[in-house]
């Protein structure tokens, strides 16, 4: 058989082919950089090619433009201030449940891992909320969703783009009863770079909570915040300073296909996409109190009525203003030029991560006064 899906630069990962198999003849495997690929045991397998049929990187669908976007805030500022934008989730969520659905969505598991998995009682939301910068591990969430779906259940399911395309390739068949949403995805980051940087930050483990996005300071300044069950913050540290989330800002080490991302330009087909509404001080300023704002883009009219008599607020905009800031909906991030030593530094097992990303991002006084003297001339032209 010829395994086009395992083409390292164009597999996303999406477990759709494992979910999908009528013989379980495929497992996902991590690779020496930590993603997860697809192994075909050549004993058990059928030749029936339905893995490559349903694999969204080898059939990828058609470019869309959304029918409506929004600038939109949860009224309750609380759970807003708990979100990692404007808190639109968590009303999706429960407006599900309203109906006796099922939300999936990526959560954290004992060991700190990011995994997919299923609610359905409104108490259990908050495990879904707020960004979590590492690729979440599908597992078996697509065949359950066929499953609920098939009940006649009611569900949500929330992911990445490529997520939600290997959800739709893997279904193979449009359902009234599923509703899709997706993220503005900047890229994945290794899961294994985030296991070892964890362990160097807290080598045991007496974690209580992980925020990537607390805004206890502001919105658009947000930190990275891990809290001990002694309930003491082991570490606080603005987006900007921390090294985890400087790799991942910077391209340095996300799964190789989100540099060539087959579900851009919401190839997804999701009902709707989430995300940060950068910029938004540049067009509406007055909307911008520091707590969160989302941009909403309402891609179908089943994303228009999961949208609708939400407890929001929102401002109607258009898509040049969204894009503008907001680019990673149309176009992948490059590679950053060091992602190969990186990887070939980390893979020593006596390195430091945190010391590894200092070493490579590292920017001399010379080079700073010089990207801020670019900058300055840039705005002055």
């Amino acid at each position: 058989m010829n395994l086009k899906i395992t083409q390292i630069n164009n597999c996303i990962g999406c477990h759709a082919c494992m979910n999908r198999c009528p013989v379980k003849a495929i497992s996902m495997n991590e690779d020496k950089e930590g993603f997860l690929y697809p192994k075909v045991n050549e004993n058990k397998c059928l030749q029936c090619g339905l893995c490559e049929t349903i694999c969204p990187a080898l059939n990828m669908g058609e470019t869309i433009k959304p029918l409506t976007i929004y600038a939109a805030k949860n009224n309750c500022d609380e759970e807003r201030l708990k979100s990692s934008s404007g808190g639109i989730f968590p009303l999706l969520a429960k407006k599900i449940m309203e109906n006796d659905g099922i939300v999936f969505g990526a959560c954290f598991d004992e060991e700190w891992n990011v995994k997919h998995t299923y609610i359905q009682r409104v108490e259990d939301i908050s495990m879904l909320c707020g960004s979590k910068y590492v690729q979440s591990t599908i597992g078996n969430s697509y065949a359950a969703v066929e499953e609920f779906l098939k009940m006649g259940k009611i569900v949500l399911f929330t992911g990445t783009p490529c997520q939600i395309m290997g959800l739709k390739s893997f279904l193979q068949k449009e359902y009234s009863n599923l509703f899709t949403v997706d993220l503005a995805c900047h890229g994945v980051p290794s899961p294994k770079v985030w296991r070892k940087y964890l362990a160097e930050i807290c080598p045991h483990n007496q974690i209580e909570s992980i925020n990537f996005r607390d805004k206890r300071n502001s919105w658009s300044a947000f930190h990275i915040t891990i809290t001990e069950k002694t309930k003491k913050d082991v570490l606080s540290e603005c987006y900007t300073k921390n090294n985890f989330m400087r790799g991942f800002i910077q391209n340095l080490f996300l799964r190789p296909s989100c540099h060539q991302c087959p579900a851009k330009q919401f190839k997804s087909k999701s009902d709707m996409t989430l995300g940060d509404f950068w910029g938004i001080q540049n067009f509406y300023p007055n909307f911008n109190d520091e707590k969160g704002v989302s941009v909403v883009f309402i891609n179908t009219e089943k994303g228009k009525s999961l949208f609708d008599n939400l407890a929001v607020t929102t401002v109607e905009t258009n898509y040049e203003k969204t894009i503008s800031a907001n680019y990673i909906v149309e176009k992948s991030v490059k590679m950053h030029p060091k992602r190969k030593v990186f990887f070939q530094l980390f893979n020593q097992e006596q390195k430091s991560v945190n010391r590894i990303i200092e070493q490579l991002l590292y920017i001399s006084y010379y080079m700073k006064i010089k990207n801020k003297m670019k900058q300055l001339l840039m705005k002055i032209l």
